[in-house]
C-alpha cells in the first residue's frame, strides 16, 4: 500500500495560505494536515486526523471526517461534489495517489489504492479494499470486506467482480486525476474566490 500514508507530516503547510473557503476543524487536538497546492471549495469540510497530500482537490459540499480513526487521501486525487468520507472505530478511511471519486460517493472506513476511480454516487464500506487501478462503478455497493483486484470492474448492488478492464479502457480512466488537478489550480488561480 504504498503511497497511501503521508510520511513527513513537518512538510505539509497549514490551510492559511489557501484559495477556496473549506472548513478546516480540528477534534480533540487532531488537526488535518493540508498539502501544497490543495483546493477547498466553499462548503467543503474537514474535520479531525485527516491528511491531504499535495494537488488533491476537495469539491463543493465534501465532508471528511476524521474523528474516529484517520483519513488519509494521497497526492494528486480529487473527492468530488457531496461526497463522504469517514471511518470506523478499527477502520481508517485511506485513500491512494491519482484516485478519482464521483460526485455523492460515500467511502466508509475503507481502503482505496492508487489510480482507481470511484463513480457517482459509490459506497465503499468498511474494510472493503479497492486494488490499484481498478473502477467502481457509478451506484455500485461494496459491502464489508470485499476486495476489489487490481484492475478490475465493480458493478452493481451488491457489487461483483464484471471483468477486467482492458489496456484501452484503463488509459481513458487515467486522464481524469490530472485533468482534476488543472482544473482545481484554474480554480485555485482564478478571482472567484476572496484570499483567505
Amino acid at each position: 500500500m504504498e503511497g497511501l500514508t503521508i510520511q513527513n507530516p513537518a512538510g505539509l503547510v497549514i490551510p492559511a495560505c489557501l484559495k477556496g473557503g473549506g472548513l478546516i476543524l480540528p477534534f480533540r487536538g487532531k488537526h488535518p494536515l493540508i498539502g501544497k497546492r490543495v483546493f477547498l471549495a466553499p462548503q467543503s469540510s474537514v474535520i479531525g486526523e485527516v491528511a491531504l497530500g499535495d494537488d488533491v482537490s476537495i469539491w463543493f459540499g465534501v465532508v471528511i471526517r476524521g474523528d474516529i480513526a484517520c483519513i488519509e487521501v494521497g497526492r494528486g486525487s480529487n473527492i468530488q461534489d457531496n461526497t463522504v468520507l469517514h471511518v470506523g472505530d478499527e477502520d481508517p478511511c485511506l485513500v491512494g495517489e491519482d484516485v478519482v471519486v464521483g460526485h455523492g460517493a460515500v467511502l466508509h472506513g475503507c481502503r482505496i489504492q492508487d489510480r482507481c476511480t470511484i463513480g457517482m454516487g459509490a459506497v465503499v464500506l468498511n474494510g472493503a479494499l479497492i486494488e490499484e487501478e481498478a473502477v467502481v462503478g457509478a451506484g455500485a455497493l461494496i459491502p464489508p470486506r470485499m476486495v476489489v483486484p487490481p484492475r478490475a470492474l465493480a458493478l452493481g448492488q451488491p457489487a461483483r467482480i464484471v471483468r477486467e478492464l482492458s489496456a484501452e479502457e484503463l488509459e481513458q480512466y487515467a486522464v481524469f486525476a490530472p485533468k482534476y488537478v488543472r482544473v482545481a489550480e484554474a480554480y485555485r488561480q482564478s478571482d472567484v474566490f476572496p484570499d483567505m
